[in-house]
């Protein structure tokens, strides 16, 4: 029997196929292997309990060596052994532990890197239904077990022996070797996290034979559709348009294109609205990105680099328009630590997207609660001690 097809005795009514979902855009466990780069084409993609295949086939459309299987809709499909496995949204649907446990130990094995897991988290709608052995029974009798994030973890590493890595609410990376960890925690701490074209993409409703009449913009972008792919990368890793000196094909897109200026606009036509929000995300990440590295200058008490190299010097002019604003932006950034109502609202948000809870506390601070923070100038230069206790 499969171990994801349920005891007959006791799960006959539960009807864990219609849970799936027909997808439109890569579901999240799959945003976030494209947000870290993973989905770069140079590691295969398993999806352990695809359900319909939406997220392989987009995998499969980008060119990227994926599969998937399936208990109900793909269950001749081999379950193969690739790089990253990704167990998405499957625990959480199976209403037996013991099974449960069988489906991620299953789909750890299958793992050459990392296996990917998510699951439904505890919230204020989770509680619609009947209860039923550790979850709930929907009306069309499906199962959910609702996690907390702390539970989730603790339910892997019991199972794997590894401890998992939270990257997002719900979603844990759980690796094979301390290489492949210390290879992602490298890469977490030093690429930023951008908008990836894999988010925006969509399956068409159908498909259709491409129309005989193409636009000037849709003809170049596809006869240099590589050049151009790789300026727009360009474009959304730095949240603003590349200066000409910032390009380094700039000679080839002149001959190509005619302009500099005409590639940028040949893109922003093909790209259309999906590619202006792609954008403007990445424009607000940069910026977040920059007012985060000034804060950490005024923290620790250094100053930016001197001479500052001309990449860094645009992003000044371009976010902040001088140094003297941008280090402001910065120290204000580091001084909302300092906001007592700040740091509530920010733990209530966490605490509604299951990163931990909110003890006895309802709106406003508690009154045994200890927040205790003091602030130090010296030499013009602030240096903050914060420390806090808070039962929230």
């Amino acid at each position: 029997m499969s171990e994801l097809s349920g005891n007959i005795e006791e799960s006959q009514e539960i009807h864990r196929h219609l849970t799936a979902l027909t997808r439109t855009q890569l579901s999240a466990p799959m945003q976030s292997l494209a947000r870290y780069g993973y989905l770069d084409q140079s590691k295969s993609v398993f999806d352990y309990g695809c359900g319909k295949g939406s997220d392989v086939e987009l995998l499969r459309d980008s060119g990227l060596d994926a599969s998937g299987w399936d208990p109900y809709y793909s269950p001749d499909a081999i379950k193969k052994y690739s790089d990253i496995v990704n167990l998405g949204f499957v625990i959480n649907v199976i209403e037996d532990l013991a099974e449960r446990k069988l489906a991620l130990a299953s789909a750890y094995k299958l793992a050459g890197d990392c296996l990917v897991v998510s699951a439904m988290l505890e919230n204020a709608n989770a509680r619609g239904g009947t209860p039923f052995k550790d979850g709930v029974r929907t009306s069309r009798n499906t199962f959910q077990k609702y996690f907390s994030q702390a539970e989730l973890g603790a339910f892997i590493e019991s199972v794997l022996g590894v401890e998992p890595v939270p990257v997002a609410p719900g979603i844990f990376y759980a690796f094979k070797t301390d290489g492949a960890k210390a290879a992602f925690l490298t890469r977490k701490g030093s690429q930023r996290r951008r908008p990836s074209d894999f988010t925006s993409r969509r399956l068409p409703a159908f498909r259709t034979k491409p129309k005989s009449h193409v636009s000037p913009s849709f003809r170049k972008y596809q006869n240099n559709t590589a050049i151009l792919e790789e300026l727009w990368t360009t474009w959304v890793n730095l949240g603003r348009a590349p200066k000409s000196n910032e390009i380094e094909k700039l000679e080839d897109i002149r001959r190509l294109l005619g302009s500099y200026p005409n590639a940028l606009k040949v893109l922003r036509t093909v790209k259309g609205d999906e590619g202006v929000a792609i954008l403007e995300k990445a424009h607000f990440t940069r910026y977040d990105d920059l007012t985060v590295q000034f804060a950490e200058y005024k923290f620790y008490r250094t100053p930016p680099p001197r001479p500052m190299p001309e990449q860094f010097k645009e992003d000044v002019r371009h976010f902040f328009g001088n140094l003297a604003n941008a280090q402001s932006a910065g120290e204000n950034s580091l001084l909302q630590v300092l906001d007592k109502q700040k740091v509530l609202s920010a733990c209530a948000e966490a605490a509604e997207k299951g990163l931990g809870w909110l003890d006895g506390c309802s709106g406003q601070l508690i009154p045994d609660s200890i927040l205790s923070f003091s602030a130090a100038t010296t030499g013009g230069m602030p240096s903050l001690n914060v420390w806090g206790r808070c039962r929230l």
